[in-house]
């Protein structure tokens, strides 16, 4: 449940409706401001459907309890006066309201609270500086995960290098096989090309020919 404050130093009374619930209510947790803010609470009180005052504040602090991003100061007067203050955006704290009178709370009864919030000369100014920080923050969460996505490239790069240098060894290795393969094809056929010769000279040769005058020459 929502309800617009004016930080204008004005006296203000918020209502909070509540709905009908399928359990008893366990606790309240108050957000008592969005931005920056000082809010004086000057009174708080649980009331029922004929708007009866079933519970109210005594003025103790210690029903605002567990704070974040704010701290409490304890009014000066006699009456039920507590000042919220907060330089942050999420201000909130849980109201410690009896649990035996949260579990009575049914739908159609509401929460009560009469606060003044104050002005802050430098509201804008923090609110501004922290909406910065946010971003700033923000962007060095990206500078962190592009700084991964570059060592990650930088390492598949590294390893597609080795694979290219792996692949240039095989090639150069091929390469020296198929010189070889060449150099013994070339012996072999300048050795056949010798033989061919020899035999040629040899069947040329007339001697030879009377030789075999009463046979057949073998074909060239």
């Amino acid at each position: 449940m929502t309800c617009t404050l004016k930080l204008n130093n004005s006296r203000q009374c918020m209502q909070f409706p509540f709905p009908a619930f399928p359990q008893p209510l366990l606790g309240l947790r108050l957000d008592f401001a969005d931005t920056p803010a000082n809010v004086v609470v000057l009174g708080m009180a649980l009331r029922d459907a004929e708007q009866a005052v079933q519970w109210q504040w005594d003025g103790a602090p210690e029903v605002f309890a567990d704070l974040a991003d704010a701290h409490l100061t304890k009014g000066e007067s006699d009456g039920p006066v507590v000042l919220l203050a907060s330089h942050g955006l999420d201000p909130r704290c849980h109201l410690a309201i009896p649990a035996e009178m949260l579990a009575r709370v049914q739908g159609g009864w509401r929460l009560e609270l009469t606060v003044s919030p104050q002005t802050d000369p430098l509201h804008d100014l923090l609110r501004d500086s922290l909406s910065h920080q946010k971003q700033i923050i923000a962007l060095s969460k990206l500078v962190v995960d592009q700084r991964q996505h570059i060592e990650l490239l930088e390492r598949a790069c590294r390893e597609q290098l080795q694979r290219i240098e792996q692949l240039a060894a095989d090639s150069k290795l091929q390469q020296l096989t198929v010189a070889r393969y060449e150099e013994n094809d070339a012996i072999i056929r300048k050795k056949l090309a010798e033989q061919d010769s020899t035999l040629s000279a040899i069947v040329s040769n007339k001697w030879l020919r009377r030789l075999f005058s009463f046979k057949q020459m073998p074909s060239a």
